[in-house]
């Protein structure tokens, strides 16, 4: 009984898409990010290569659909070791859509490498692969 409304509603929302193609996906992406704004940031590192005891300086850019208002006010950047252990956690505010920050290497650091993860209070409210 359920795959057979499931196949009616996937013919009839073709039939809706033949009719106005170009205006139909236009407005249900909008209602999309209407509904659900979406928020994305892109990190810039000062340096792609750290030695333990170096200061690693790095610069947020917030994206968001999202208005100006709307936007979150801060950003979080945690710190992972290769093994997926938490090292550190820094939290900064957003100003003008972008922050930045610094990040000290501990000069006992051993390991191969360290992992930079950013979001927002915002972005923990999805699924982390999109």
């Amino acid at each position: 009984m359920k795959i057979k409304i499931l196949l009616t509603a996937c013919s009839f929302s073709a039939f809706i898409f033949s009719v106005d193609a170009q205006l139909l996906p236009d407005s249900v992406i909008n209602l999309y990010n209407n509904s659900i704004p979406q928020e994305k940031i892109y990190v810039h590192f000062d340096n792609s290569i750290y030695q333990p005891g170096q200061m690693v300086w790095y610069k947020l850019y917030l994206q968001s659909t999202k208005s100006e208002k709307d936007i979150s006010r801060n950003v979080y950047v945690d710190w992972y070791n290769e093994k997926g252990r938490l090292v550190a956690r820094h939290s900064s505010p957003v100003t003008h859509s972008a922050s930045w920050g610094n990040f000290e290497v501990p000069a006992s650091y051993t390991g191969t490498g360290l992992y930079a993860v950013a979001y927002t209070q915002w972005m923990l409210n999805f699924d982390s692969s999109l």
